[in-house]
């Protein structure tokens, strides 16, 4: 039995040796006849699909496979459609050609998103960028608020460095406004009329040497303009006398000519109330002191200027100020010496101090 199944497999081999060997070449064209390279080809067993070969295409590049058997092959490249079909070479080299379909895709609307940087360095400059900030404000004071670094106190004053406040400046010029003109000011922007914020903590030596708590440019977007704007405010505080303030100012800013006044009256009445009793126990003697002092002043002030903006690098300013004040004071001082024991009267002192 041995020997018969081992003339068989003699035979089988024997068949298979003499199988007739040739050379086939593949070939992958496109539409307009031009061969295409650098494709991978493989040839797989037709009854299991196992790869027997696997070559990268390049010109003449051929396979040795058995003449009359049946192949599969599979052909793959990035751009074209996968080609996938079953060849059976002849008695002779045979050459098979193949028609490679490109891939075409359209692709759908590319949307490139990109988020700014909120903070940024450029030489002796911090620079914020308002525009994130001002999505979530109303006006161009609440960007000022929420910018960091900036701290803003009930006054409308803004501070960088220490207790000294920040010198505002709009556009790379300063604004000659109080604080609270300029909050007023900055209330009725529109939050996203800011596009930057520049803030100098260090200011170089270019700037006015009372910019020492810092400098905060507000850069406008363009074609914004402050143009002129103006507010009124009043004020009465009424205790044993009445303080009376009223104050008006106005501002104007053109593209080369900004110019502002500002007028303030105030008229202040107070009085300070001193009493007291000192004891004397050696004596047995009382001081009873009565102290009045009535304080009366009227304050006129008024400021103005103009500011023109020559170039880039200079500035003409003129500025002038005018305070002119009116006081005067009384004073009642009433001292009783009192004799505790028998309640007499010592002695009684009266001074009346009139200050004009």
């Amino acid at each position: 039995m041995r020997i018969i199944i081992g003339l068989i497999l003699c035979l089988i081999y024997s068949i298979q040796s003499n199988a007739q060997k040739i050379n086939v070449t593949l070939v992958v064209t496109k539409e307009n006849k031009e061969t295409v390279l650098n494709v991978t080809a493989q040839v797989l067993n037709v009854n299991d699909s196992s790869i027997l070969f696997s070559k990268i295409l390049k010109q003449n590049t051929s396979f040795v496979l058995n003449a009359n058997d049946n192949y599969l092959v599979r052909i793959t490249a990035i751009g074209i459609t996968p080609i996938f079909k079953k060849i059976k070479p002849g008695t002779t080299d045979t050459t098979f050609t193949f028609l490679a379909s490109s891939i075409t895709k359209n692709l759908d609307a590319v949307i490139i998103k990109s988020t700014k940087t909120l903070v940024k360095q450029e030489d002796d400059k911090t620079i914020v960028d308002a525009e994130v900030i001002a999505n979530s404000s109303s006006n161009a004071y609440e960007v000022l608020e929420k910018t960091p670094g900036l701290i803003l106190d009930q006054d409308g004053n803004v501070y960088l460095n220490g207790s000294t406040p920040a010198i505002i400046y709009v556009n790379g010029r300063e604004v000659k406004l109080s604080p609270q003109d300029l909050t007023t000011l900055l209330k009725s922007l529109p939050a996203n009329s800011i596009s930057k914020l520049e803030i100098l903590r260090s200011p170089s030596a270019k700037y006015d040497a009372a910019s020492s708590g810092g400098i905060v440019n507000i850069v406008l977007k363009k074609g914004i303009k402050l143009g002129t704007n103006g507010s009124v405010d009043a004020s009465y505080f009424q205790g044993v006398y009445a303080t009376k303030t009223i104050g008006i100012s106005i501002n104007k800013s053109d593209n080369k000519l900004n110019s502002y006044f500002t007028y303030n009256l105030t008229n202040r009445e107070s009085l300070f109330s001193l009493t007291s009793n000192r004891f004397n126990t050696q004596t047995n003697v009382l001081f009873k002191q009565d102290a009045y002092t009535k304080f009366k002043a009227t304050t006129n002030y008024a400021s103005g200027g103009l500011d023109y903006k020559v170039n880039e690098k200079w500035n003409i300013n003129y500025d002038v100020r005018f305070t002119a004040n009116n006081s005067s004071n009384n004073v009642t001082n009433d001292i009783d010496i009192f004799k505790l024991n028998t309640n007499l009267l010592l002695g009684k002192n009266v001074s009346l101090v009139n200050n004009i």
